[in-house]
């Protein structure tokens, strides 16, 4: 899978999704409307579009208009205590010549030992490095721009893995289920 560097883009993008709340449980959240305000904000409520497999799309209100920004989203969480140890976050972009663009976004818990690197691999595809780009209170925020060839092997994959370190040393892949992820992607584009 091939991926290329993130510009600045991706940074925006990495910012943007900090402060989106997080996704509640498909059952709760599906079936609320764009464009419904919340009581506290009046301002739209973020919504869920469409659950499939285990990928979410998620809509949410951006800017002054309320234009809504869409992004397909997995979360990995523990068995036992039930936190987040992985959150892969796919959310378009503006592309070259206004063609539209993706960016592949993994939120990873506190303690990954950044000169190692964090990585992404789908099936038994050659991994391919993100970008480190952030640390927040949520954790750190890694990625990378997704092409076309990047996009097509998400959607013909079964699994994607993504790798990093501790800082004890120790070695954890993270594997992550495709099921769902073309239909919330087609959906999305």
């Amino acid at each position: 899978m091939k991926m290329t560097r993130p510009g600045r883009a991706i940074a925006a993008i990495a910012l943007a999704s900090c402060s989106l709340s997080p996704l509640s449980s498909p059952a709760q959240t599906a079936g609320k409307t764009a464009g419904k305000a919340t009581e506290k904000t009046g301002k739209p409520a973020q919504t869920v579009e469409l659950v499939s497999g285990s990928w979410t799309m998620g809509c949410s209100p951006i800017g002054k208009n309320g234009a809504l920004i869409c992004q397909a989203s997995q979360t990995v969480l523990t068995k036992k205590t039930r936190k987040t140890v992985v959150r892969m976050i796919v959310t378009p972009t503006g592309g070259k010549d206004g063609a539209k663009a993706f960016v592949l976004q993994v939120q990873l818990p506190h303690g990954v030992r950044i000169p190692a690197g964090v990585a992404v691999k789908v099936d038994a595809k050659q991994a391919s490095a993100l970008t480190i780009q952030t640390s927040a209170a949520s954790g750190l925020f890694a990625g990378a721009n997704l092409d076309e060839t990047a996009i097509a092997t998400l959607k013909q994959g079964k699994t994607m893995v993504i790798s990093f370190e501790t800082l004890e040393g120790r070695k954890l892949t993270i594997p992550a289920s495709l099921d769902g992820f073309t239909a919330v992607f087609n959906k999305m584009n």
